[in-house]
């Protein structure tokens, strides 16, 4: 217990300060927001017609899952565009203080211990490499169910899409080196000779 406690605190800060790479050096994600020409008219009219935070989609699906006509009717909307999902935050806080680094921080360091419950459950003599080969897949499992399902669903770019691959590639390969180290399967246990 308390090497996978030891190997998921320590992994997740691993995994935290790849994170903080990610955005601040190599720019992964952040490269794929476009700025709009005048987002200061955008906000006075946010304002006024979606003053609640929350995620708004357009065009309005409200009563288009009631009958064929009204769902085909937002279909062809849809497609003519433009179509999205708008995300607007609660007023009052900063971009990034430290309740956020606070929760991601926390976020990452139970995926860590649970990376290393598991590693810690592998069959006996489980080799480095392979269970490096677990930590590493657990985060492309992440990636596959939720972004991969943003990308199909609300159109995520393609390109965001692929760097959140490289996100969870990055993260997930490096904390996997110190939570691999750390928590470790039984040893394997060899066969006694009973005497004839």
């Amino acid at each position: 217990m308390v090497r996978i406690l030891l190997a998921g605190v320590l992994g997740g800060a691993v995994a935290f300060v790849c994170g903080a790479i990610e955005h601040m050096v190599f720019q992964w994600q952040g490269r794929t927001f476009k700025s709009l020409p005048d987002d200061a008219a955008l906000m006075e009219f946010l304002k006024k017609e979606a003053p609640d935070a929350g995620i708004y989609a357009f065009p309005d699906p409200a009563g288009a899952d009631q009958d064929d006509k009204a769902y085909a009717e937002l279909n062809e909307r849809y497609k003519k565009g433009p179509n999205g999902i708008l995300l607007i935050g609660p007023t009052g806080e900063d971009m990034m203080g430290p309740k956020q680094l606070g929760l991601e921080a926390l976020s990452v360091i139970l995926v860590a211990l649970i990376a290393a419950w598991i590693v810690s459950l592998l069959a006996p003599g489980t080799d480095y490499l392979q269970r490096v080969g677990v930590v590493l897949l657990i985060g492309v499992a992440a990636w596959l169910s939720i972004s991969v399902s943003h990308g199909i669903w609300y159109r995520f770019p393609d390109a965001y899409v692929r760097d959140e691959l490289l996100c969870a590639l990055f993260e997930w390969g490096v904390a996997g080196l110190v939570i691999a180290a750390i928590a470790r399967p039984p040893a394997a246990s060899t066969p006694t000779s009973t005497p004839t």
